[in-house]
């Protein structure tokens, strides 16, 4: 429910609608994939995802597979006028290889936020992953969705600093207590 919300947020801010792409790839034990490939917000479909299963998640190929779609978004030959923001959540131990990934993911502009849901999520790799890194201890569908809203609330302010030629203080919004968050 937290990412139709996100999706009905955005879709009804002016800004985003002409600005933001979302995408949600979903990664488990050895997979890693679009839920949904990165659209618009008119044409995203919210996906319905299943929990995945197994000791390990597969960081390296979720950030690859981020890596891809970056490569894809970029118009040979311009500059990006822009820096994606991107959201991670990890349950699991990540797999090995997550590093390399993780250099090879620095070649494109992004600010990712990494949160770590639950007590198995490395919360030092998530660190070094994120440029910045949350904890939610006890995750709940209403801790899941108070934080896609501030994530959604995020999103919208990048969009209004863009739409004001990028002058003056982004501000990130404050990580709501009810989100269940703590930061690393």
């Amino acid at each position: 429910q937290g990412l139709y919300a996100l999706h009905r947020r955005l879709r009804g801010h002016d800004l985003a609608a002409d600005l933001v792409r979302l995408a949600v790839i979903h990664y488990g034990s050895g997979t890693a994939g679009f839920a949904s490939p990165p659209a618009g917000l008119e044409q995203f479909t919210v996906p319905v995802l299943q929990p995945g299963s197994g000791d390990h998640a597969s960081l390296s190929l979720a950030l690859g597979t981020l890596t891809l779609a970056l490569e894809r978004e970029k118009t040979p030959g311009v500059p990006s006028d822009h820096k994606p923001v991107a959201l991670l959540l990890s349950a699991n131990v990540p797999d090995a290889g997550w590093d390399v990934a993780r250099q090879e993911l620095r070649y494109h502009p992004l600010n990712l936020i990494a949160i770590g849901c639950g007590s198995w999520a490395d919360l030092t790799v998530l660190q070094q992953v994120g440029d910045a890194a949350l904890r939610m201890a006890d995750v709940t569908p209403d801790h899941l969705r108070v934080t896609l809203d501030w994530f959604a609330a995020l999103v919208e302010g990048a969009c209004e600093f863009v739409a004001q030629g990028e002058s003056g203080n982004f501000r990130v919004p404050r990580v709501p207590r009810e989100a269940g968050l703590r930061l690393v």
